[in-house]
Order: structure tokens, then sequence, then C-alpha cells
């Protein structure tokens, strides 16, 4: 489900900063999308193929957080490494930075589809009381 302030602010990810939505839930076209502090910004500032891929990895195992997760995070490391190996040119820079943004936009998507499904599971909360 979504996480609300006081689900993350017990987290040691730094989560609890980040911005919430009038639902209390991260809002997370703001944590991707900030021209200024979101993470496609963050990824578009990498230099070389293999900063994208450490900036991705961090970005990865930073949005997934709980013990259920490592699943997540391998299947992600995996398409990461997959999608930049060792061996890569730094001119395929551009095009890397691309498919990794559309990894990104495909964990938002879900992270917006957790987060409403929570907010109705709240509000079916409320209605019963």
């Amino acid at each position: 489900m979504g996480e609300t302030a006081s689900q993350s602010e017990s987290d040691t990810t730094g989560k609890s900063a980040w911005p919430k939505t009038m639902d209390d839930t991260i809002d997370w076209e703001a944590v991707f999308e900030n021209p200024d502090t979101g993470l496609i910004a963050l990824l578009s500032q990498a230099q070389s193929a293999h900063a994208l891929r450490d900036i991705s990895l961090a970005i990865v195992k930073q949005l997934y957080t709980r013990k259920n997760d490592p699943a997540e995070i391998k299947k992600f490391t995996s398409e990461l490494q997959s999608l930049i190996p060792d061996e890569i040119s730094n001119d395929l820079l551009p095009g890397l930075i691309d498919g990794v943004v559309a990894i990104l936009h495909l964990i938002k998507d879900e992270r917006i589809r957790k987060a409403a499904e929570f907010v109705e599971y709240k509000k079916k909360l409320k209605r019963k009381k």
C-alpha cells in the first residue's frame, strides 16, 4: 500500500522529508519529476554511463526499503546491468538516460497507483466507523 508520513518517519532512508500530497501520502510526481530536486533531474546530471548506473542503483535502493522489497531490487538491478553493462561507451549516454528514465516512470506510476489504493483503503475504513 502507499506510505504515510507516520510510516515513513521511522525509516532510515529520508523518505519522511519527501513531499506529501493532501492525502498525506508521498507525492511521487514531485519526487520523480521536480526539475530541481527530482530523481529524474538527478539522473540527468550523470557524466558517464557508469555514473548513471551507480546513481540509478542508489535510487532503486532508496525507493525499495521494505522487508519484502529485495526481489524488486534484484529485478531492477538486473535490468540496469543489462541496459548499462561494464563495457558500454559513454557516447550512448543520452539514450541510456532515456532508458533509465523510462524504468523510473514505470516505478513512479506503480507508486502513484499504490498510494491511490491506500487512500481508498483509508476512506473505506473511515466509512465503517
